[in-house]
């Protein structure tokens, strides 16, 4: 059997002071800065998801995942 790697991306971000205290007025209780910045692009990329389908006359996303 072949050894997969454990392939982890990376990001960083630059942030001024106003972006930084933005940040952390959305992030929630007990949340870590790295939580909250996936919750905040997953969210985005569900919107656009959701968005994209409804243009497109596709079922909502839930709809399509309370079918399987």
């Amino acid at each position: 059997m072949k050894n997969k790697r454990n392939k982890t991306v990376l990001i960083s971000f630059r942030l001024t002071e106003d972006d930084l205290a933005n940040l952390e007025y959305l992030r929630r209780r007990d949340e870590t800065r790295s939580a909250e910045i996936r919750r905040i692009i997953y969210d985005a990329w569900y919107e656009a998801a959701k968005e994209q389908d409804e243009e497109a006359g596709h079922p909502r996303i839930s709809d399509r995942f309370n079918c399987l």
